[in-house]
C-alpha cells in the first residue's frame, strides 16, 4: 500500500519483477535489478505478474546513515541512471545481503556483514548517483508532499471511524472533486481503495494476531460489514480470507522451520 517514510529504501528483485509506483511516477524494475525511494517519497510496490510468486529484498536505510557521510545530504537526491556501469556494484552488494539474510541466524555475527555491504551501497549512491536539488523542483514536490502525507496520515489515524471523502478533503483544505484527482494522481489508487487498503491491512493483522472472527475483525478494521471485508481481501490478494490466513500460517512455518 502506499506509504512513505524519512528513510531511503531500495527494493532488489529476485523474483517476479515489481511495478514501483513513487510520486505518482511508475516504473518497472526487473528481475537482477533495483530501485531506489528517496526520503519521504509516497510510494508502493507490487508485482508484475500477481499471480506468480514474487521474492524481492526492501533496505531501508536511515537518514541519519546518509548524513553521517554527507551533512548536506537534504540538497540532494538520488538518481539512479538506468545505463551507469556502477549499477552492477550495487546490485552485487544487494545480492550478498540478500544471501546473508538467508542463513543469518539469530543474534548472528553476520550481520556485521550485512552492515558492511550496506555501507558500500550508501558509498556508491552518494559517489555515483548523487543529483544536487533544484529550489523550485524542491518547493513544487514539497507543496505536493505536504498535502498528500496530511491526508494519508488523517485517513491512518481515523480509518477505523465512518470516514468520508468530504471530511479529509476539508481537512487538507482542498475542494472535493479537485481532492478525488490529486489524490488518485500523487498516490496511485481513488480515496476509497486507499481507505480501504487501510483497513483490510489493519483487519488482516486483526484477524490474524488475534485470531479474530471475520465479523469482529472487520468492525475492528473499521469496515461497515463482513462481506465489505471478504471483498476486499478477494479483490487486493485474489484469496479468500481462510486462504489468505493459511497461506500466512504456512509462511510463518516455513520461516521458523517448521
Amino acid at each position: 500500500d502506499p506509504h512513505w517514510h524519512e528513510a531511503v529504501e531500495i527494493c532488489f528483485v529476485i523474483r517476479n519483477p515489481i511495478v514501483s509506483t513513487v510520486d505518482g511516477k511508475m516504473v518497472q524494475i526487473e528481475e537482477g535489478d533495483f530501485g531506489v525511494i528517496n526520503s519521504c517519497g509516497v510510494h508502493r510496490l507490487v508485482a508484475l505478474y500477481p499471480d506468480k510468486n514474487s521474492l524481492s529484498l526492501c533496505v531501508i536505510i536511515p537518514y541519519q546513515m546518509f548524513t553521517a557521510i554527507c551533512p548536506d545530504f537534504n540538497q540532494y537526491h538520488l538518481v539512479i541512471q538506468a545505463e551507469h556501469p556502477d549499477r552492477t556494484k550495487i546490485s552485487q552488494s544487494l545480492e550478498k545481503i540478500y544471501q546473508l539474510k538467508r542463513r543469518m541466524q539469530l543474534f548472528s555475527c553476520e550481520q556485521a556483514l550485512i552492515n558492511a555491504e550496506i555501507w558500500k551501497v550508501i558509498y556508491w549512491l552518494l559517489e555515483k548517483f548523487r543529483v544536487r536539488n533544484e529550489t523550485q523542483t524542491i518547493t513544487a514536490s514539497k507543496q505536493q508532499d505536504v498535502l498528500a502525507k496530511q491526508a494519508m496520515a488523517y485517513i491512518d489515524e481515523h480509518f477505523r471511524e465512518p470516514l468520508t471523502l468530504t471530511e479529509v478533503a476539508q481537512k487538507v483544505g482542498l475542494q472535493e472533486n479537485y481532492f478525488c484527482r490529486y489524490f488518485k494522481k500523487y498516490i496511485g489508487m481513488s480515496y476509497g481503495q486507499y481507505l480501504a487498503r487501510v483497513r483490510l491491512r489493519y483487519g488482516l493483522s486483526y484477524m490474524l494476531c488475534f485470531n479474530g472472527s471475520v465479523t469482529d475483525s472487520a468492525l475492528q478494521a473499521g469496515f461497515s460489514s463482513a462481506k465489505s471485508f471478504i471483498v476486499w481481501c478477494k479483490r487486493v490478494y485474489g484469496v479468500t480470507l481462510s486462504q489468505y490466513k493459511k497461506q500466512q500460517t504456512e509462511t510463518e512455518g516455513r520461516e521458523t522451520g517448521g
